[in-house]
């Protein structure tokens, strides 16, 4: 097809109204992985990051959705065997973005396979929190590498964790990528966006 006649419209997202972001309460980061429970999420190399930073850091893992019995019963045991209990809740599914996003600083989407257009990055930027990405589908259309969150590579749990002790330990950096990526979003992927751009290309 001859690229002239392509045309790309994203998704967009709603953005919440005077939404102001706190970060990292009582000195601890608070890391979030929103979505499906299931192997090609990449939840099993989160926990061996945060394996990695918990002698470091004060950190916990806030795990987010529903999914594979089975799976969620691995990675159970995986915590449990690795002493990992006190630093990871289970959230569940929860409806209301402002509780999900208001409970985190930043998100993982360690996605081992190659992940479509996911809306994740788009609502966590709407909330200023910034987003750690595996090079995977729609995320590096998503996410500006080093401005408003990192893109990494698949299956690589010391890439998470040098990125999320970076966080950490650079004063600012949360906030100055979360509100990059809160304007990155108001720029190009709002639903007013998404419309004005179908409505070009419908309309001429």
């Amino acid at each position: 097809v001859n690229a002239n006649k392509v045309s790309v419209v994203h998704n967009g997202t709603r953005l919440p109204v005077d939404y102001e972001k706190t970060y990292m309460p009582n000195g601890v980061l608070r890391i979030g992985i929103i979505g499906q429970i299931l192997e090609r999420k990449g939840h099993e190399d989160v926990l061996a990051a945060i394996a990695l930073l918990t002698a470091k850091i004060k950190c916990v893992l806030l795990i987010f959705g529903t999914g594979d019995e089975s799976y969620i019963r691995k990675l159970k045991n995986i915590i449990a065997e690795r002493q990992l209990t006190s630093y990871v809740e289970w959230k569940g599914f929860e409806v209301d973005k402002h509780k999900v996003y208001d409970s985190i600083d930043v998100v993982v989407a360690a996605t081992r396979n190659d992940e479509p257009f996911a809306l994740i990055a788009l609502e966590a930027g709407a909330y200023k929190v910034p987003v750690i990405a595996t090079c995977s589908g729609g995320f590096v259309e998503s996410i500006i590498d080093g401005e408003t969150g990192f893109i990494i590579d698949k299956n690589s749990p010391e890439m998470i964790k040098d990125c999320l002790l970076r966080f950490y330990e650079v004063v600012g950096l949360l906030k100055r990528m979360g509100e990059s990526a809160n304007c990155n979003i108001k720029t190009h992927f709002t639903l007013d966006v998404m419309q004005a751009k179908m409505n070009k290309i419908i309309l001429g």
